[in-house]
């Protein structure tokens, strides 16, 4: 997985994530909560953990963790947790609770 494959976009709507060949779209009123959290040590790319949970990574920094409710778009399996490594995680989950600030944390 290459930077060059690998990108997180937040938009007003949606947060669009691309590692390699997975993609999957997040519409920003799915997410119930967000956070920063360490990684645990997980590897870089794209893990499933079962039940839902998936990481992306990049690298074995500090994620952001972002808890979903249910969606209106099919994807098997769902996506309930998903840990996202990403340039700077403070600054996403800065600009992501500026647009929804009634995110728990």
């Amino acid at each position: 997985m290459t930077p060059e494959r690998s990108v997180v976009t937040l938009t007003p709507d949606e947060i669009r994530v691309r590692a390699g060949t997975w993609t999957h779209v997040i519409q920003l009123e799915q997410v119930v909560a967000a956070r920063v959290v360490d990684s645990g040590g997980v590897a870089v790319g794209v893990h499933d953990h079962l039940h839902g949970r998936w990481t992306v990574a990049g690298d074995s920094g500090p994620r952001v963790r972002l808890d979903l409710g249910p969606s209106d778009h099919a994807f098997l399996p769902p996506v309930t947790c998903l840990e996202l490594g990403v340039d700077d995680p403070e600054d996403f989950l800065t600009r992501l609770l500026a647009m929804r600030p009634d995110l728990d944390r």
